[in-house]
C-alpha cells in the first residue's frame, strides 16, 4: 500500500487519536474496505439471475413502455410488491434465460478463490479500528459542512450545537409524545378529497377505487417502515466558534410522499426563475456571453441569506410562493402549464409538509413550526420560489437595477453599476417589515474580485482585452481534500475518471491558462499524498480536453437532448468473487436472440450491462454512530429552577442506551418555553 501523508482531519474534539484511529479516518469517508467473500457464492448469484430474469420478463410483458431511460414515473410507490412475477417471455427469451443460468453455475463452479488480484489489499487492522471509533461513547465523528473533510466532536459538544438550534422557540417546538399519525392521516386524505384526488369511480369494477396519486402519497400507511424524522448535523468547520448545519432526514416520515411530488410537479416551473442557477456552471455560462465594454467600473456584490430555510415564516411564505408559482407558470407554453386546481392543491400540499415536519434529537421530539428542514425533497423549490417574490420585490423597489442578477437557493451574485445600488439592495432585502427573519448579513461588495460557490471572478487580463470577466478555482482553506485513496475496493474505472473530472472542471472554471496550471499543480501534488503515483496520474493530467470543447459541452446540455435506449442490466455487488467471474460473458446474446421481433423489443439490439453496487464504505460505520444520538435519555434536570445542560448530556451518555427513542413524558405545563424559564439561554451563549 502507497503510504498516505495527508491525515485530513478536523480533531474539533482535541481527541487523542491513536496512530491507526488517525489514518483509518484518513481514508475518508468514500473509502471502502475489500469486503469479506460471500459464504455461498452460487446462492447470491442465482438470486441476481432472479432479479435479471424478472426484469427481462416484465420488459418484455410491457414493451410498449417508453424506452426512455429518463423517464420515472413520478407516482411510482416505493413499496412495491417485489415478489410479483411476470409470466414468462417468449421461447427465444425463455431459452436464452435458461442459458445465462447454466453460465452463471458453471461460472462459480470453476472459479478460483484463492485467486487474488493487485487490489485486494485491505489492512487487517482497519474494520477494528473503525468498529472501536464507532463504539466511542465520548465522541462522534462525522462529515464537515461543504465537502471538507472529517470532522471529530465531542458527543457533549454535538449534543449542545443540537440544543442551540432546536432552543430556537421562533423555529420549533418540544412536543409532549409522538404526532398523532390518525389525524395526519386523514388531514392528509381530506387535501385529497378537497382536490378530488383521492378516489374515483370505476365503471368496470362498478366500484370506489383510490387513485394512483392518492395510493402514491398514502402508501406508507398502516407500515411499520414509518418514522419520525431525524435531526442531525454537519460540522461548520470554517466558522468560529464551531457551528452546525441542522438536517433532518425525512425518508419514510409521514410527509416524505407529499414532498417528492411536490419536488417533481414543480421542477420546471422554478426552473423559469430569471436569476436561477442550477449550478455554478450556469453563471460560467452566463459571464461568457457578458461583455462589459462601455462601463467597466462596477462593483460584484456576493451574499447569502441567513439560515434561509428555518426563517420563512410559514403562512407567508406560503403566500410568497403561490405569486410566484402562478407567475412562472403563465410564463411557460400553454401545454406545459399547471392548472388552477393543481397549484391549489399543491399549495395545501406544502402546506402539510411545512406543517408537519416532527423529528427526534435523543429521546425528545421536536416539530418544526417556522422554515422548512434541510433534508425534505421540495425544501429547494419552496425556498427558491419564495426568494423568487422576495428578490422581485426589492429589484422593482431599486431604481438603479444590477447589470447581472444570480441566484444559486440562497447564494446570490449580482454587479451594480455603484457600491451605493449594492448597499441599497441588501438594505431593502434584509429590512422587510413582513420578513424580519429574513437576513442578509454575510456578503461582500468589491469593484475587483468576488467569491460564489466554487468560484472567484475577478477583473484580470481578459477583461482589460476584451471586457469578460475572468474566473478561477475557488477552494477553502479549511479545505482537507481527502480525495479517494487508490487502494479503495472501488471499480478500477473509477479512478482515473473522477482525476480527469476533476481535471477538467478546473480547465471549465479557469478562463486563463495560469490559474488553470496552479490549481491542476496543487491537484497533482493532493493526489500524489493520498498515495497515488506519478506513473499513474502523469498520462491522466494530459487527457483533459481544452476549455473551448468544455463549454461547448456545457451549451449542449443547455437544449433537450434525444432520450436514449434503456439497457438491461445485471445487478451484483462489487466484490473481489464477482469481480474475479467473467460475467459478461454469461450474459453474452445469441444471434437467435437478437434477430427475433422479441429480442429487439427487449434488448433494442444492445448488449446487457453489469451494475456493480459498492459495498459498506467506512461512512456507514459512523452514520450509524450518529443515529445512536436520537437513543440518548435527555431527561432534564433541575437545578435552582435552572436546566443543567452538562449534567443532563453527561448522564445521557453515561448511561447504557436501549436501541429505541423511547419519548419522554412530559406534563401539560412542560415545553420549550419551560426550557427557557430554567436558563436554557445561558447555555446558547
Amino acid at each position: 500500500m502507497t503510504y498516505i501523508t495527508n491525515d485530513g482531519i478536523h480533531n474539533l474534539a482535541n481527541y487523542e487519536l491513536t496512530d491507526q484511529q488517525r489514518m483509518a479516518l484518513s481514508f475518508g469517508f468514500n473509502f471502502i474496505p475489500v469486503p469479506k467473500p460471500l459464504k455461498d457464492l452460487q446462492s447470491y448469484i442465482l438470486q441476481q439471475y432472479e432479479d435479471y430474469a424478472r426484469r427481462i420478463r416484465i420488459k418484455h410483458l410491457f414493451n410498449h413502455s417508453p424506452d426512455n431511460s429518463e423517464y420515472i414515473d413520478p407516482l411510482r410507490p416505493t413499496f412495491t410488491d417485489s415478489t410479483w412475477q411476470a409470466p414468462p417471455g417468449g421461447k427465444h427469451i425463455e431459452s436464452y434465460l435458461k442459458q445465462v443460468r447454466e453460465n452463471l453455475i458453471s461460472e462459480v463452479n470453476n472459479f478460483d478463490p484463492s485467486k487474488k488480484t493487485s487490489r485486494q489489499y485491505s489492512p487487517p487492522w482497519l474494520t477494528n479500528t473503525l468498529k472501536e471509533l464507532s463504539d466511542n461513547r465520548d465522541i462522534i465523528v462525522t462529515e464537515a459542512d461543504k465537502n471538507m473533510g472529517v470532522a471529530v466532536v465531542k458527543t457533549s459538544d454535538y449534543v449542545h450545537l443540537g440544543f442551540k438550534h432546536l432552543m430556537d422557540g421562533n423555529s420549533y417546538e418540544l412536543c409532549d409524545g409522538l404526532p398523532n399519525y390518525e389525524d395526519l392521516w386523514k388531514c392528509l386524505e381530506e387535501i385529497l378529497t378537497k382536490h378530488n384526488r383521492l378516489q374515483y369511480f370505476d365503471t368496470w369494477k362498478k366500484t370506489w377505487t383510490k387513485t394512483k396519486l392518492a395510493k402514491f402519497l398514502l402508501q406508507l400507511k398502516g407500515r411499520e417502515e414509518l418514522k419520525l424524522g431525524t435531526f442531525y448535523m454537519l460540522m461548520k468547520v470554517h466558522k468560529t466558534p464551531l457551528a452546525g448545519r441542522p438536517i433532518v432526514s425525512s425518508i419514510n416520515t409521514i410527509t416524505y410522499f407529499a414532498s417528492k411530488y411536490i419536488d417533481r410537479r414543480l421542477q420546471p416551473i422554478y426552473k423559469r426563475i430569471p436569476s436561477f442557477l442550477k449550478s455554478s456552471r450556469d453563471l460560467i455560462l452566463e459571464l461568457e456571453r457578458t461583455y462589459f465594454t462601455s462601463n467597466k467600473d462596477f462593483y460584484i456584490l456576493c451574499a447569502d441569506v441567513d439560515s434561509l430555510y428555518p426563517s420563512i415564516p410559514i403562512e407567508k411564505g406560503l403566500q410568497m410562493m403561490k405569486d410566484s408559482l402562478v407567475k412562472r407558470n403563465n410564463e411557460l407554453p400553454k401545454e406545459g402549464q399547471l392548472p388552477a386546481d393543481e397549484i391549489s392543491f399543491l399549495l395545501d400540499l406544502m402546506k402539510f409538509v411545512l406543517d408537519n415536519n416532527y423529528f427526534s434529537f435523543g429521546n425528545l421530539i421536536f416539530r418544526q413550526k417556522q422554515g422548512t428542514a434541510m433534508g425534505t425533497p421540495a425544501a429547494v423549490v419552496f425556498a427558491c420560489l419564495f426568494l423568487d417574490t422576495h428578490e422581485t420585490n426589492i429589484l422593482n423597489l431599486s431604481v438603479e437595477k444590477p447589470i447581472l442578477y444570480k441566484r444559486y437557493i440562497d447564494d446570490i451574485f449580482a454587479i451594480f453599476r455603484k457600491r451605493e445600488d449594492a448597499e441599497l439592495f441588501l438594505t431593502n432585502f434584509s429590512a422587510a417589515q413582513d420578513l424580519p427573519t429574513i437576513k442578509c448579513s454575510s456578503f461582500t461588495i468589491n469593484d475587483k474580485e468576488g467569491t460564489f460557490l466554487d468560484l472567484t471572478i475577478y477583473k484580470g487580463e481578459r477583461f482589460e482585452s476584451t471586457g469578460r470577466l475572468d474566473i478561477r478555482v475557488f477552494q477553502k482553506p479549511q479545505n482537507k481534500y481527502l480525495y479517494l485513496p487508490r487502494n479503495s475496493f472501488h471499480p478500477k474505472a473509477t479512478f482515473p475518471a473522477y482525476i480527469i473530472s476533476e481535471i477538467n472542471r478546473y480547465r471549465l472554471i479557469c478562463s486563463n491558462d495560469e490559474d488553470f496550471e496552479v490549481v491542476k499543480k496543487d491537484f497533482h501534488s493532493r493526489l500524489i499524498a493520498r498515495g497515488y503515483t506519478e506513473d499513474f496520474l502523469n498520462p491522466l493530467f494530459l487527457k483533459g480536453k481544452s476549455r473551448n470543447e468544455l463549454l461547448q459541452n456545457l451549451q449542449k446540455r443547455e437544449t433537450p437532448q434525444e432520450p436514449k435506449k434503456t439497457k438491461i442490466i445485471f445487478k451484483t455487488l462489487h466484490l473481489p468473487q464477482t469481480r474475479g467471474m467473467r460475467i459478461k460473458s454469461c450474459l453474452k446474446l445469441t444471434d437467435e436472440v437478437l434477430e427475433t421481433r422479441e429480442g429487439i423489443e427487449v434488448f433494442s439490439r444492445q448488449e446487457p450491462i453489469i451494475c456493480y453496487s459498492n459495498t459498506r464504505p467506512i461512512s456507514s460505520y459512523f452514520s450509524q454512530k450518529r443515529n445512536k444520538i436520537h437513543s440518548l435519555t435527555l431527561q432534564p434536570i433541575v437545578d435552582n429552577n435552572r436546566v443543567d445542560v452538562d449534567n443532563m448530556i453527561e448522564i445521557a451518555i453515561q448511561t447504557d442506551r436501549t436501541h429505541t427513542v423511547q419519548p419522554f413524558p412530559l406534563n401539560s405545563s412542560f415545553g420549550i418555553s419551560s426550557f427557557r424559564n430554567f436558563g436554557i439561554s445561558d447555555f446558547r451563549k
